[in-house]
């Protein structure tokens, strides 16, 4: 087995499960080769790589899944993927319902079960929890590793709560034009979200049908509101009623093309992608993932 890791993903979590994993894993035959990421591609590179391995293993947080799929999907790579997740939010995990304990995931592999999952691709780039623009979408790679080590979670509300101010202070929507089959939509947004899994930001079921083996992406648009409309839509997404929110759009589709007058680039799995526009689409079963 190949395990791809952050060592510094979740306060030092990922190098811990590194070490139990490999006591585990000692008392089989398997082989084990451990590359640890230390810059930006590094997962990416590792996963592309054909060191004849029949299994690979990530740990870290949602940036370094990214990276690892994408590397396995450019790599036309064909081995199965655990993914044991270890970052401060782990949103394909935990709608996955992965296990974050050496001793369940080991069981978790020795059981041997696998399912194939769709992935996401935006232009060149492959994602497998979601693809997002506009309003809170390039938090995850503007709050720094110090802070993100020193105040976990917290990290990123504070700089929500520091965007929102900022930006919806300034009125900070912007033109979105969504093409899907022969459907066209044109409004003034505050965000989009592109869902491969229901849990987006650490928000459980923000996309509430959302099926990772349906062959379908789920697309949520949150049109331009007023703050008091803000307020009424957080209260909806608490409650999960926001679906039916007379500001949200939600459907699904196979493949979409996003544009937009203003500049803007997509957030792929908490990671900077490409700037408007785009073309979004499904690669069904692309992944056999490990399961429970």
């Amino acid at each position: 087995m190949k395990i791809i890791v952050n060592p510094i993903s979740g306060r030092e979590f990922g190098l811990e499960m590194v070490k139990r994993l490999i006591v585990l894993f000692s008392q089989d035959d398997w082989e084990v080769l451990t590359c640890f990421t230390k810059t930006k591609g590094d997962g990416k590179k590792y996963a592309m790589c054909d060191d004849g391995e029949d299994l690979i293993i990530a740990i870290g947080g949602d940036g370094t899944v990214n990276e690892v799929v994408n590397g396995m999907y450019h790599g036309k790579r064909e081995v199965p993927l655990a993914i044991l997740p270890a970052g401060t939010v782990n949103d394909f995990g935990n709608h996955m319902n992965l296990p974050r304990n050496a001793t369940d995931f080991y069981k978790m592999i020795q059981r041997g079960k696998t399912v194939p999952i769709d992935i996401g691709v935006c232009g060149e780039h492959a994602f497998i929890n979601v693809c997002a623009g506009g309003l809170f979408t390039d938090i995850a790679y503007t709050v720094s590793d110090n802070s993100k080590s020193v105040m976990g979670r917290m990290a990123y509300y504070l700089e929500a709560v520091k965007e929102f101010h900022t930006k919806f202070s300034s009125k900070k929507s912007f033109s979105l034009r969504v093409k899907t089959g022969n459907t066209l939509i044109q409004t003034k947004a505050l965000l989009f979200i592109i869902a491969n899994s229901g849990s987006v930001g650490g928000i459980q079921n923000i996309a509430p049908e959302a099926d990772v083996q349906d062959g379908l992406l789920d697309v949520l648009i949150f049109e331009e509101m007023q703050i008091t409309e803000v307020i009424e839509l957080l209260a909806d997404i608490r409650f999960g009623k926001h679906p039916d929110n007379h500001k949200v759009m939600y459907f699904k589709a196979e493949e979409l093309e996003l544009f937009s007058e203003e500049s803007m680039h997509v957030d792929l799995d908490g990671e900077e992608g490409e700037e408007l526009p785009q073309i979004v689409k499904v690669e069904k079963s692309a992944i056999q993932l490990c399961v429970l």
